[in-house]
C-alpha cells in the first residue's frame, strides 16, 4: 500500500505517484519514525505492543503516520501466470502450425480457394498466439524504476499486435484470393476428396485446441462464481479469452469453407468457393476488430466493472474513523492486477495509533473484496471547503 499527499483535486495521474522530489527531501526527517512505526505495528499483530497514547492527531499528522506505515509495510508482488495458461498457448500454436501447413498444401494441390483462405487464417492464428506466448513471458517481469507499476501491459500490447496480424495476415489475404478467383475462376477444381480430408483434419486440431481453451477459461470462470459468458466479456486476461475467439472464428471459417466446397461440387460454379474464401475474410475482419476493441480499453487505462468498484468503495466507508470517501480511482496495469488511487476524509479525533491500524485494515479489505487489487493508493485529504 501507498500513500498520497495533497491537498487539491486528484488530477490525469498525480494520484498515482508519490512526490518522489519531496519524499527524498523527507527521508532523513522519516526513516526513523518510519522504522520505530514499522515495528511497532508487527508487534502490535503479534499481540506484543503496548497500546499508544490514544490522543487524538491533526490531520496533517494523519498523512505523516500513514505515509511512514506505508513506506515499511507496503510492496509489489507481481503475479505469475499460470501454468495452464501457457499449456494452452503452446498446444494452439502446435496445433494451428499442423493445420496451416495441411490447409496450404491442399489448397495449392487442388485450387481451392477456401483452403487457401483458411491457411491464411491458420497462420495468422499461429502467428497470434506466438505473440501471445511472448507476452506472457514479458508481462512476468517485476516492477523497476522504469515500470514501477509493472509489465502487465505487455500483455495488452502484444494482444493488439495480434489483432493487426489477424486483419494484415489473415483477412487481407482471404479477402484478395476470393476476389481474384471471383474475377478469374479456374475452369474446372479437381480433388474434391483431398479438399473434404483437409476439412475434417482440421476440424480435429481445431476442435481439439478450442476444447482446452474453453476448460482453461471454465477454470478461471467456476473460481469467480460467474456464468461463462459474462466471464468471457468481462475478462481482463487477453490470452486465453484470444485463443478462445481464435479457434471458435477457425471452425467457424472452416464451416464456411465446406459449405462453400460442397456448392462447387453440387453445382460446378467456383464462384461459390471464392465466395467462401471472401466470407472467411470478412469472418477475420470481425474477429480482429472484436480482440482490438477490447484490448484498446486497457491499454488507455480501463478502470474496474461498477460492481467492483462499488465493493471496494463499501470495504472503505464501514470503517469507524473513515467519514467520507472523496474519490476513487481504478485502473488495471495487467491482466490480474488492479490499482486502487483513494483520497478518504478521516475523523480529525483519530489517535495515533488507530491511524496505523486503520490503514492495514484498508488495504486487507480492498484486497478481500477484489481479489484483483495489487497496489493500493490512500490519500488522507481535509474537510470539504
Amino acid at each position: 500500500m501507498h500513500v498520497l499527499r495533497g491537498d487539491r483535486d486528484l488530477g490525469a495521474g498525480e494520484q498515482l505517484h508519490c512526490r518522489r522530489e519531496r519524499d527524498e527531501r523527507r527521508t532523513h526527517d522519516d526513516v526513523g519514525d518510519t522504522d520505530l512505526r514499522a515495528s511497532q505495528l508487527q508487534a502490535e499483530r503479534g499481540g506484543l505492543r503496548r497500546p499508544l497514547e490514544h490522543l487524538p492527531v491533526p490531520r496533517d499528522q494523519h498523512r505523516r503516520i500513514l505515509r511512514g506505515f506505508a513506506t515499511a509495510a507496503s510492496g509489489h508482488i507481481p503475479r505469475v501466470a499460470a501454468g495452464g495458461e501457457k499449456r494452452t498457448v503452446w498446444y494452439a500454436v502446435a496445433a494451428n502450425a499442423a493445420v496451416a501447413i495441411v490447409k496450404g498444401t491442399a489448397g495449392l494441390l487442388t485450387g481451392s480457394s477456401a483452403l487457401l483462405a483458411e491457411a491464411a487464417h491458420s497462420v495468422a492464428d499461429t502467428t497470434n498466439q506466438g505473440l501471445l506466448r511472448v507476452s506472457l513471458t514479458l508481462g512476468e517481469r517485476p516492477p523497476d524504476e522504469e515500470h514501477p507499476f509493472g509489465y502487465g501491459k505487455e500483455r495488452f500490447f502484444w494482444t493488439l499486435l495480434a489483432s493487426v496480424v489477424i486483419f494484415l495476415a489473415g483477412a487481407v489475404f482471404a479477402i484478395g484470393e476470393g476476389t481474384l478467383r471471383l474475377i478469374s475462376p479456374p475452369a474446372k477444381q479437381e480433388s474434391f476428396l483431398v479438399v473434404y480430408g483437409t476439412i475434417a483434419f482440421a476440424f480435429v486440431a481445431e476442435g481439439i485446441s478450442f476444447w482446452r481453451a474453453i476448460g482453461q477459461t471454465r477454470e478461471a470462470q467456476r473460481a469467480a462464481a460467474v456464468p461463462f459468458v459474462k466471464f468471457v466479456r468481462q475478462s481482463k486476461d487477453p490470452t486465453v479469452k484470444t485463443v478462445l475467439s481464435e479457434d471458435a472464428a477457425a471452425l467457424a471459417g472452416l464451416v464456411i469453407a465446406l459449405a462453400g466446397t460442397v456448392l462447387t461440387q453440387a453445382t460446378g460454379k467456383p464462384q461459390f468457393d471464392a465466395a467462401a474464401a471472401i466470407c472467411v475474410g470478412v469472418l477475420l475482419v470481425w474477429v480482429a476488430i472484436a480482440v482490438g476493441r477490447d484490448t484498446k480499453g486497457l491499454l488507455i487505462g480501463e478502470a474496474a466493472p461498477r460492481a467492483e468498484r462499488d465493493r471496494l468503495r463499501d470495504a472503505i466507508t464501514r470503517h469507524a474513523g473513515v467519514e467520507d470517501v472523496r474519490d476513487l480511482r481504478t485502473m488495471y496495469v495487467g491482466p490480474d492486477s488492479l490499482l486502487v488511487a483513494v483520497r478518504i476524509d478521516l475523523a480529525d479525533e483519530l489517535p495515533a495509533g488507530r491511524v496505523e491500524a486503520l490503514a492495514a485494515e484498508i488495504d486487507a479489505d480492498l484486497r478481500e473484496a477484489v481479489p484483483a487489487v495489487d497496489q493500493v493508493f490512500l490519500d488522507p485529504t481535509g474537510p470539504r471547503e
